[in-house]
């Protein structure tokens, strides 16, 4: 009888959102303020995804320990893209609160809809003890099932349950969580691995035997001298997107290209690009000997921001992509970084451009652009007076954050020089507010 109940509400909260999200409508948010970017924010926020990385190791812990202020970095820079939602962690002595806010006030007769949950210290694995919606407590006892079961769904072979159940305890301790990790290794391995594959699919990326095309392309272009190893990056993309525009399409144009653009992010970008796409081939030793000394503007690094940018899109949105770039910027300008750069945030925010004009176009369109890709010039915009090499310090006495009016103005620069570009002349909307 408690499995039919369980189906029977399952069933009506997967059909009721809309109704639901209308009725939770609150005229005011319950995150008061943005959390915002910061070096400091994007520093915890890649180690804590190293620790995370770690879990499926050798070197594996059987615990991690997350801070208040780790929880609420890694929501100012997963949040980044969506700039419409507010999100704010707390650790109190014995749960931890996670509240978010969306502000959907350009839909008809739209304005707050909250969502809060807590998580209590627990011998039991993950639980929660409220969750709230708007002006609704939800039941907490059907959401990590459902949760479960959607995961199963994804990720196949009831590993939706495992992921969940991975979380053997939950610990509180100087207000910080410690979450205990209950599988072995053998069983993490299979589940990052698994959760990477569904993930790929879920965004529809193309496959690795597919991608491995125009990465020997690349390769067989340096090996016969078509292509020289030290030049301009402009004939690389050049060369790659002509194959991706006469080759007989598996599914269609789009992904050709989108393949296309994935072997230059790993070929001339960097080989990690992989840790996305899948393991397209069996070593890495064949980058130094692919396009990875192209160059843009003459500068390596702005070749590699433009092509992980471009290869990003294709895989996300550009508002991820756009973020991802801007993370690394950030990263950057802390101590032993090369700094804040904005004439790389022109090259990220290029590359965006150009595989969201690729994946967009035509036949007819794609040709065309491919004729005007004839130097670069026509995809990398000037950088001349860009700020560029800023610390941290620097960075926060000129800018503030990345919200700030003053940031902002440099982005519209950037974006302004991009859309003046020819070969963007003809194509609209290739710039949008991220």
């Amino acid at each position: 009888m408690k499995r039919w109940l369980f189906f029977l509400i399952l069933l009506a909260v997967l059909a009721a959102p809309p109704l639901l999200v209308l009725a939770a409508m609150e005229p005011a948010p319950i995150v008061r303020n943005e959390l915002v970017s910061s070096p400091a924010a994007a520093t915890r926020t890649r180690d804590i995804f190293r620790k995370i990385r770690a879990l499926s190791t050798d070197y594996g812990a059987e615990s991690m320990t997350l801070s208040e202020t780790d929880l609420n970095s890694m929501l100012a820079t997963g949040l980044r893209p969506f700039k419409w939602v507010r999100g704010q962690a707390s650790v109190s002595s014995d749960q931890v609160d996670i509240r978010l806010s969306a502000d959907l006030s350009r839909l008809p007769g739209g304005k707050w809809l909250n969502l809060s949950a807590s998580m209590p210290r627990s011998e039991l694995g993950l639980e929660l003890s409220a969750i709230r919606l708007g002006p609704y407590n939800l039941p907490p006892w059907i959401i990590l099932p459902s949760l479960a079961y959607a995961l199963d769904f994804a990720l196949g072979d009831g590993l939706g349950h495992a992921a969940l159940g991975a979380i053997d305890n939950v610990g509180i301790k100087d207000n910080k969580i410690v979450l205990g990790i209950g599988l072995d290794l053998a069983q993490r391995d299979v589940l990052a691995e698994r959760a990477r594959n569904a993930a790929r699919q879920a965004a529809g990326l193309s496959k690795p035997e597919h991608i491995r095309v125009y990465i020997e392309a690349i390769d067989k272009s340096f090996a016969g001298g078509k292509l020289t190893r030290n030049g301009s990056l402009v004939p690389v993309l050049h060369h790659v997107l002509a194959l991706a525009s006469r080759r007989p399409a598996q599914t269609s144009r789009a992904d050709e290209v989108k393949a296309a653009l994935f072997a230059l992010a790993i070929a001339c970008g960097h080989p990690r690009f992989q840790e996305i796409v899948g393991t397209v081939r069996l070593s890495d030793a064949a980058a130094d000997g692919g396009c990875g000394k192209s160059a843009l503007l003459g500068r390596l690094d702005l070749a590699q921001h433009f092509t992980i940018s471009a290869g990003l899109h294709a895989a996300a949105s550009s508002g991820v992509a756009f973020a991802i770039g801007e993370l690394k910027e950030l990263l950057d300008s802390n101590a032993g970084g090369s700094g804040f750069s904005f004439d790389d945030l022109a090259a990220d925010r290029a590359g965006i451009a150009l595989a969201r004009a690729l994946l967009d176009a035509d036949e007819a369109r794609l040709v065309h652009m491919l004729e005007q890709l004839r130097d670069e010039t026509a995809i990398m915009p000037s950088i001349g007076q860009l700020p560029s090499g800023l610390s941290e310090r620097e960075f926060r006495r000129q800018f503030t954050d990345v919200n700030s009016d003053a940031y902002k103005a440099v982005v519209v620069d950037i974006d302004r020089r991009i859309s003046a570009l020819p070969i963007y002349a003809d194509h609209q909307s290739i710039i949008r507010s991220d």
